[in-house]
């Protein structure tokens, strides 16, 4: 389904479309968006711009709504829609990226964010089930307040936020401390500031925001206390992706990294022997041929954490995304439990001539797996060899039959939830594309039109060859100011990680850390010139597609 994008009328309100009056059937959403208004100005959030109505949507379809935000401020956004309806929102940064999302199942989903870049975010709404109209608002309030939107709707007092127990260093662990410090300054490396020590209790993952330079390359550290037999360290998106994986050793993990450019990053630490404590550290050195720069001081390492996303969340949020890619969903959800070492094998009755999805999702005590989909005769269709705790393969089937839905657990132990999506656009495509390479750009354009993105009438869509890992395509690219582009790769069935940068004069100004096959970068440059794009066959190597994409400024 196309967006539906309404104008804006300010920098950062949503204008209502001209709508006749609701029917009665809003009146209770109506009702519970005034109560909010007032509940949130309690909570020193106050109502920006006009209320937006939209009178009708329903299941599947998905829809985005922009907004023009100011970077450094702190928002609320609420969406209210009928009891019968089960909406669910997610927030994207001007860079595409998603930055907060409420997939739970109700008709009310409302997040809380603070904006990183300036510019024209999109509100996705999707009606997983039901249809109906809703209002969306917008509030505008301080950091330092989380309002706790959750309790207007429960109608009861906010629960504490589970907090977990500052741990005191045991000398054991501190040695094993020391000898890592000792090792890292040999190679160049500073403290970041001092260890944090966390008593998890029962919980078994926390998360840390972290404040990363593209000219910094950086160690973290995740020991374990006493009580905990194994501890992992991975490095996240803001969406959740893993892009640095941690190097283990009898007890303890620490992950590399050198961030490409500026974004959102997170460390995940993680119990996956055991129960007890943890430690966390990090250190820092500049990147070779680093100029100095003369900064003031910012805290790497967050000195709170959050608990990391339960399965039920993670496995919604990934099918939400793939549903807005245009996918439908097969059935119910298969679940499993799986220790390390073992596989999960789940089957899926699918047709031939037509292509699909699968989706796995571990707990949080899973910290690797491998997935693929396999024929009824064992038969490889795909797979994903080097995932964190979530993981999807594409495949169009040659035949009717049983398609089984394999999952591995190499790092961790826990619960697993397995889904089929269905792709029901066809198998083939305009420029001569066909099965899963085609699905991929579909998928991806699908994404961009709903956010008002076009395919480039100045640019020629070309299809080139890697033929064999590792290699690299420099292709040239004009980019007029004054636009936002966004550039686009696709792989075929024989690549699962394809690489996409953008760079100017030299030098790298975005790049596409998701790890598959379908990797895209943005850029709205204020000036037009030449640039030049990056493709690498990271895993795998064939044929790759790739398109440019361009919408007009705020």
């Amino acid at each position: 389904m196309r967006s539906i994008v309404f104008a804006l009328l300010s920098a950062f309100v949503l204008a209502a479309p001209a709508h006749a009056a609701p029917d009665s059937s809003q009146a209770e959403p109506r009702e519970q968006l005034d109560g909010l208004i007032r509940f949130l100005a309690a909570k020193e959030y106050r109502h920006v711009g006009k209320v937006l109505y939209n009178p009708s949507l329903a299941s599947p379809q998905t829809v985005v709504h922009d907004l023009v935000l100011p970077a450094g401020r702190c928002y609320v956004v609420a969406a209210l829609a009928p009891a019968t309806a089960d909406l669910n929102l997610t927030v994207l940064a001007p860079n595409g990226r998603a930055i907060a999302h409420d997939v739970r199942r109700d008709a009310h989903p409302n997040v809380r964010f603070c904006t990183r870049y300036a510019g024209r975010h999109a509100l996705r709404l999707q009606m997983a089930r039901g249809s109906g109209g809703y209002y969306v608002a917008v509030f505008e309030g301080p950091a330092h307040v989380n309002p706790r939107v959750a309790s207007f709707f429960d109608g009861r007092e906010p629960r504490p936020e589970p907090q977990v127990k500052a741990a005191k260093i045991d000398r054991a662990t501190r040695a094993r401390y020391d000898a890592l410090s000792r090792a890292l300054v040999a190679e160049g490396y500073g403290t970041v500031g001092p260890i944090q020590g966390l008593d998890l209790g029962s919980a078994r993952a926390r998360e840390f925001k972290l404040n990363l330079r593209p000219d910094r390359c950086y160690v973290f550290a995740v020991l374990a206390g006493q009580g905990v037999n194994e501890a992992n360290a991975t490095i996240l998106t803001d969406e959740d992706e893993e892009v640095a994986k941690g190097e283990a050793s009898a007890r303890d993990s620490i992950v590399r990294f050198c961030p490409p450019h500026e974004d959102e990053f997170s460390l995940r630490a993680q119990i996956l022997k055991g129960r007890g404590a943890i430690f966390v550290a990090g250190f820092q050195r500049a990147t070779d041929g680093a100029r100095a720069r003369k900064e003031p001081k910012a805290q790497v390492i967050a000195a709170t954490s959050t608990e990391s996303a339960p399965l039920e969340e993670a496995y919604a949020v990934r099918a939400a995304n793939l549903t807005a890619r245009g996918y439908v969903v097969l059935g119910s959800t298969s679940r499993g439990e799986i220790e390390q070492g073992e596989r999960g094998r789940y089957g899926f009755e699918l047709e031939s001539g037509k292509c699909y999805a699968m989706l796995a999702v571990g707990g949080e005590g899973v910290a690797s797996m491998r997935f693929q989909a396999e024929d009824e005769d064992g038969g490889l269709l795909d797979r994903d060899v080097e995932s964190g705790r979530a993981a999807v393969v594409r495949f169009c089937p040659e035949a009717t039959g049983k398609v089984y839905a394999v999952v591995h657990v190499t790092h961790g132990s826990g619960p697993v939830m397995v889904g089929a999506f269905a792709w029901p656009r066809g198998t083939r495509g305009p420029f001569g594309l066909a099965g899963v390479m085609y699905v991929r750009l579909a998928e991806m354009m699908q994404l961009l039109e709903l956010e008002g993105y076009e395919p480039s009438l100045d640019f020629s869509p070309q299809r080139g060859t890697l033929d064999r890992e590792g290699t690299k395509e420099t292709h040239p690219v004009r980019l007029e100011g004054g636009r936002c582009y966004a550039l686009v790769a696709v792989g075929d069935e024989h690549i699962t990680d394809l690489g996409l940068e953008l760079v100017k004069d030299g030098q790298v100004i975005v790049t596409d850390l998701s790890r598959n096959a379908f990797p895209s970068v943005r850029h709205c440059p204020t000036e037009g010139g030449e640039l030049e794009f990056v493709v690498t066959a990271k895993r795998g190597r064939g044929d790759y597609f790739y398109q440019l994409f361009e919408r007009a400024p705020e």
